[in-house]
């Protein structure tokens, strides 16, 4: 039933036109899964993928039983209604980010991807740069299962043009791979993640950066609603907790101081106040 399922999933996928791939854990797919299925796709897909899923998967006797949602993935398990009670459980990752910024270029890696049997996985060198960051940056330290296939694949990341973060960092990072010095890797995350909401990170697009605006307002007030307006006394609480953080506060109210923004390198530690 799993097998099925899946292959209906990947076919529909392909039919619809959505870019997406498989992460990992795909060696033994169609037939099975390791653990999760990691789907990478786009945010604007998001919806219509989710559609996709649970057509393909109702319509083979299953039934969804958690639809969770945190910054950056959407989580779905689906159970079969038979006694061998099959679990599908799905992971729809549509951002790479650290504290809500966003350090990796889907757009650029869902292009690289490669067909294997029915279904799309990332270009080996997007594979390791996954590997890697997906749990470096967040984590601090690099999974022992993925660190031979990282050091052994070193040769094809020169170059790397899907990462938000200045290529002194990786040089040095890959150079600290290269000789199996694991302790000094986890040790330089510090100055990576620095570098993720330094003056360094580069400008993503202006939609994602319009998302990255409210996304930086939200964790500053550990809100789950977007803020769009602020009162005096309110801004001078935002200013206060700014500082605290180091962070400078930018009115970027009207239009022009927008659009001037947008077109500017991103810096990190810009905070902003919106009317």
């Amino acid at each position: 039933m799993f097998k099925v399922a899946i292959e209906n999933l990947f076919n529909q996928l392909y039919v619809n036109k959505i870019p997406y791939l498989i992460e990992r854990n795909y060696e033994m797919l169609p037939d099975n899964v390791e653990n999760d299925l990691d789907l990478l796709i786009e945010y604007k897909n998001l919806q219509k993928v989710k559609g996709i899923i649970d057509f393909v998967l109702t319509g083979k006797n299953y039934y969804k039983v958690l639809d969770g949602f945190s910054l950056g993935t959407n989580k779905l398990i689906y159970v079969n209604n038979d006694q061998n009670l099959d679990l599908i459980r799905l992971d729809l990752n549509y951002m790479f980010h650290y504290l809500g910024i966003e350090y990796l270029d889907i757009e650029i890696i869902l292009n690289r991807r490669i067909k294997n049997k029915n279904f799309y996985i990332p270009h080996k060198k997007d594979e390791l740069i996954m590997s890697l960051f997906t749990n470096y940056i967040n984590n601090g330290q690099v999974k022992e299962k993925y660190k031979a296939f990282i050091k052994s694949n070193l040769d094809i990341v020169s170059n790397y043009d899907a990462l938000y973060i200045k290529e002194e960092f990786i040089n040095t990072l890959l150079k600290f791979i290269s000789v199996g010095d694991w302790s000094s890797v986890n040790k330089f995350v510090t100055k990576v993640r620095r570098n993720i909401v330094s003056r360094n990170f580069l400008l993503p697009k202006k939609n994602k950066m319009i998302n990255l605006l409210t996304i930086l307002i939200k964790r500053l007030y550990k809100s789950n609603n977007i803020l769009i307006q602020i009162s005096q006394n309110e801004y001078s609480l935002f200013i206060e907790k700014a500082k605290r953080k180091g962070m400078k506060c930018i009115d970027i109210s009207s239009t022009n101081r927008i659009k001037m923004f947008l077109y500017k390198r991103f810096n990190g530690n810009l905070f902003i106040k919106l009317k």
